[in-house]
């Protein structure tokens, strides 16, 4: 495929989690105040590529770990549905048949 540009893989990750808190939970007195839910999301970027020489044996292109861009943080937990969405517009690999 050839587009005539430099910058023309991009890659978008969008996921959604939900917290559900147990159902019987028993606080001691002394706990006047407290918050269960999502504090923070982070996506995990794997990429395999076919070595052409040895096909047999990919070989590891990118492995990063990627923040959200909303974390809600400890201090004011995510308690419904927690959406992340990352887009990284200047993905500088190359996606070809056979990668994972």
């Amino acid at each position: 495929m050839w587009v005539n540009q430099k910058d023309y893989n991009y890659i978008n990750v969008e996921f959604s989690a939900v917290y559900t808190a147990p159902g019987d939970l028993e606080l001691p007195k002394y706990v006047k105040r407290f918050q269960f839910g999502i504090v923070s999301g982070k996506i995990q970027i794997d990429l395999r590529k076919v070595d052409r020489t040895d096909p047999n044996h990919p070989f590891v292109s990118q492995n990063e770990m990627k923040n959200c861009s909303y974390q809600p943080g400890s201090l004011n937990p995510n308690s419904d549905i927690y959406h992340c969405n990352f887009t990284e517009e200047n993905f500088d690999r190359v996606l070809e048949n056979g990668d994972k």
